[in-house]
């Protein structure tokens, strides 16, 4: 008699458990460079999952599992590929946006206060961006775009019409505290921040700061100094620019390094 796969009843729930699963494992760093992150590798989880609700053959559910997720891998034609945004010299590969006072000292991207927005030239849909970012002043303000069109507000400060801000504020106070998602006219979208995790992360002002944000799918993951601390999904507008906000805050960046995971 053939040995059935356990009724996984409530606990598997529907399809929409795979994504879940996937979104938690990516919350470790070593999932932005695994098999799960590639589209074709998602599917086949969401498979095995369905079979697993189904009561399908064991020997059948291992065999749809480890395929995909195993043999299939070296198969896979996702590539990963560093790009150095930020060169350290000048603002090549940028556009300042509605006058914004961004320029290079000392071989560091520095805000001098102002409004405006820095733009990437490059858009980009899934990828992992690395920011070390420190504030010159007690809640020096400024902000991360990702996933944000060209266009911009026409009012005095000239900010995104269309995309997504995680906040680079030095503070972990009030309701927008550093890496907090604020949504800029872009489809809505959901970002929860930890903020315990938030006080062990944080350094002091005047200390330098490191933000990594990965964005996959509409899922994205922020680190502050390697916690995790906030999550946000329903991130759409793939694929978009990458910006830096101007907020009144003086702060600078010394480095800038995406790597965008292409197909």
């Amino acid at each position: 008699m053939n040995q059935q796969a356990p009724e996984w009843g409530a606990m598997v729930g529907n399809i929409r458990l795979a994504k879940t699963v996937i979104f938690a494992i990516r919350q470790e760093s070593f999932f932005e460079s695994s098999y799960l992150m590639r589209p074709v590798n998602r599917f086949y989880l969401s498979l095995a999952i369905l079979f697993m609700k189904s009561k399908i053959n064991v020997r059948l559910f291992y065999l749809f599992l480890m395929l995909p997720l195993g043999l299939l891998t070296s198969c896979n034609d996702t590539k990963s590929q560093s790009i150095q945004l930020f060169n350290g010299h000048d603002l090549e590969g940028w556009v300042i946006e509605n006058g914004g006072t961004f320029q290079v000292v000392n071989g560091m991207l520095h805000i001098n206060r102002g409004t405006g927005w820095l733009r990437s030239v490059e858009t980009f849909s899934d990828f992992n961006c690395v920011f070390e970012v420190r504030f010159l002043e007690e809640n020096a303000n400024s902000g991360i775009f990702v996933r944000t069109m060209a266009t911009s507000n026409d009012d005095e400060k000239g900010y995104p019409s269309n995309g997504y801000q995680f906040q680079c504020m030095d503070t972990i106070e009030g309701d927008a505290p550093i890496t907090s998602l604020i949504n800029y006219g872009a489809p809505e979208a959901t970002g929860e921040t930890n903020r315990e995790r938030l006080k062990e992360a944080m350094n002091p002002t005047g200390e330098w700061n490191v933000i990594e944000i990965t964005c996959i799918g509409e899922s994205v993951v922020v680190k502050l100094n390697g916690h995790v601390t906030t999550t946000a999904t329903g991130v759409k507008n793939a694929p978009g620019h990458i910006g830096i906000q101007g907020e009144l805050g003086l702060l600078e960046f010394r480095k800038i390094e995406l790597t965008s995971f292409s197909k």
